[in-house]
């Protein structure tokens, strides 16, 4: 029990390492707007549900054709072309600060879902552009790799191309149908049997 207790730790630790060096990267770069929230006030957020968006929620948007998401896709441009969510936008993750990006995502109405091949790929753009004043953003939980082979059947009823039970009655029907439609041939004739005389009245018949 302590040494689950102690490994559950260690892997919260390692996590908040690992936030806390790539806001460091990050805050470190040029930046092309100026950052309205601490580092402290960042974290915070982070931990907040509302910060993320599931695997399913992402594919029933998709099927709802929803104008009031983009996703965007932070992987460099040749992972994108391999497979992307449909519709994404690719903004490799060194150019998302670029003001031509900043300014598209001024526009409030607008939630941006930010994804990369695993979970944490896009908590470090996520916390910058949280610390820059953007609040309309999301991460998506488990990345492209766990979208990916999420089933569609999870949010959507899934109807058959074919009614298997109809079609298995219907032909059913037909051979039944064609069976009392057949006349039952009929059984050939019997063919007269004449009894053979034993030898041995043969031979009494002689005899006399």
């Amino acid at each position: 029990m302590k040494e689950s207790k102690k490994t559950f730790w260690l892997a919260i630790i390692a996590f908040l390492f690992v936030v806390v060096i790539g806001i460091g990267l990050w805050t470190s770069r040029p930046q092309s707007a100026p950052l309205k929230r601490s580092a402290t006030e960042t974290l915070e957020l982070l931990g907040k549900a509302e910060a993320t968006i599931s695997a399913q929620d992402a594919r029933k948007i998709l099927a709802e054709k929803s104008t009031s998401y983009r996703f965007i896709d932070l992987r460099d441009p040749a992972a994108s072309m391999q497979g992307h969510i449909d519709g994404a936008l690719n903004i490799p993750m060194n150019s998302l600060m670029a003001p031509e990006y900043l300014t598209l995502f001024k526009d409030a109405s607008t939630t941006y879902i930010l994804y990369g091949n695993d979970p944490s790929y896009a908590n470090g753009p996520w916390l910058t552009l949280q610390q820059a004043g953007f609040d309309n953003f999301k991460t998506l939980q488990g990345g492209y790799a766990l979208f990916t082979n999420f089933p569609d059947s999870a949010y959507i009823a899934e109807r058959p191309q074919f009614d298997y039970k109809k079609v298995f009655e219907s032909e059913q029907a037909k051979l039944l149908s064609a069976a009392k439609a057949t006349p039952s041939p009929s059984a050939p004739a019997k063919k007269a049997v004449i009894p053979k005389k034993k030898a041995v009245e043969k031979e009494q018949e002689e005899g006399c």
